[in-house]
């Protein structure tokens, strides 16, 4: 897939993703295929899809911690605070593991997981610290700041608690801080209000935004959550099976919803007064996709139905609006007898 850049903030790329395709030994058909977006200093990008459609594998690409049976191909080019541009998918390893933590840190999913339960919350923090150098002191005193950046109260006492001594939301927060210690460029946030009551969810990404205020933090934001991407969020970029299918700001897309995927994505959003409706399934998204489309007729893109090719593989992103874009099928690739309106 291939597009213009969808950025809706001023300034240049801090992380661009071009032709990202990516899979596992085994499998018929690619998890991730032609993605191509970028994230600006200063910007949360959130990449929008159900379970299953590419998100988690292209978060965990960027800093390679794909199984060994996972492949990779295209560019993720990354700029270092020092101007240094690195290729995330061609970089030495030595490379990687200096940047991991240091530039680009993630926030993994299922906090009640994450954390190991037989060491101190306070070891878990600063191990990084210690590995890269620091002593224990100033591990300790830098661990026991990032604690109150995030909202933990008394975090010298907390420093020597166990995980299961935290709720929930704490342990979020203990992530958040251990992510952001070392002062990353970018953060990937994967699914960082999963499991959490709605209060601690607002918490956390009031918590977030703050820190993107305060810091000037980029953030590449993980989710299904169309409410939170509405709330934080400044682009809305939407996969549906392993492919990017619409970008751009999120109020344009939120209000102008081009692509048949998201505007059923949106219409699952639930809304006090509204009259229930029924879902769409993906039988009913694919029927959408039918007929002339965009500024061109082309059709939408669409995922091949039960092994169908007709629809073709090959898609382009064709603007709709200022920083707008949509993926519709390329050219070459329409069926024969829907060729693009005239």
């Amino acid at each position: 897939m291939s597009g213009p850049g969808t950025n809706g903030a001023a300034g240049a790329p801090l992380l661009s993703i071009e032709g990202l395709s990516a899979g596992f030994d085994g499998q018929s058909a690619p998890a991730v295929q032609g993605l191509t977006l970028s994230v600006k200093a200063g910007e949360i990008v959130a990449l929008v899809g159900e379970s299953g459609s590419g998100k988690s594998v292209t978060a965990l690409s960027l800093l390679r911690l794909l199984p060994r049976s996972a492949w990779i191909r295209g560019r993720a080019e990354f700029v270092r605070e020092s101007g240094e541009i690195v290729d995330l998918y061609s970089a030495p390893k030595g490379t990687m593991l200096s940047l991991r933590g240091a530039d680009i840190s993630m926030i993994f999913q299922e906090p009640m997981t994450s954390l190991n339960p037989v060491f101190t919350i306070g070891e878990q923090l600063t191990e990084g610290l210690r590995l890269s150098g620091a002593t224990r002191g100033e591990a300790r005193e830098r661990g026991e700041r990032a604690l109150a950046e995030v909202g933990i109260s008394e975090p010298g006492r907390r420093f020597s608690q166990y995980p299961h001594e935290f709720s929930g939301g704490m342990r979020q927060r203990v992530m958040i801080a251990m992510a952001l210690l070392r002062s990353p460029r970018l953060l990937i946030a994967d699914e960082p209000t999963t499991a959490l009551d709605v209060t601690v969810q607002a918490q956390v990404l009031d918590l977030l935004a703050s820190l993107r205020e305060t810091r000037g933090l980029s953030i590449l934001l993980i989710t299904h959550d169309l409410g939170l991407v509405s709330r934080v969020a400044d682009v809305a970029a939407v996969m549906f099976r392993g492919r990017l299918v619409e970008v751009g700001p999120v109020g344009e897309v939120f209000a102008r919803p081009a692509h048949p995927y998201t505007r059923a994505l949106l219409a699952c959003a639930p809304r006090l007064g509204a009259p229930r409706k029924r879902l769409m399934s993906i039988a009913d998204i694919l029927a959408a996709g039918d007929g002339p489309f965009g500024r061109t007729g082309r059709s939408p893109w669409m995922p091949p139905v039960d092994g169908d090719s007709a629809r073709g593989d090959g898609c382009v992103l064709e603007p709709v609006g200022p920083g707008h874009s949509v993926a519709v099928v390329e050219p070459g690739e329409i069926a024969a007898g829907a060729e693009p309106a005239t």
